[in-house]
């Protein structure tokens, strides 16, 4: 009789276990996927603002380029 209640409680861990890790993989599956997409963001938004202050230097250095007053030849 000891044997069986033994046996079934093992049993219960062994499952209970199992559960457990299968929900903490779960979680850190998330926090991972989580992660990358923070990471994707982060360097979207970095990317962004580089692209933003080169399209500001090249524009103004068209302003600057138009500013100049054109000279008649002929």
């Amino acid at each position: 009789m000891k044997t069986m209640i033994t046996e079934a409680a093992k049993d219960m861990i062994r499952k209970f276990d199992q559960e457990l890790f299968s929900i903490l993989r779960e979680d850190v599956k998330k926090f991972r996927q989580s992660h990358q997409d923070n990471m994707i963001n982060f360097n979207t938004k970095r990317f962004d603002m580089e692209l933003k202050q080169i399209l500001a230097a090249e524009l103004e250095q068209f302003r600057k380029q138009s500013a100049t007053p054109l000279v008649k030849v002929g």
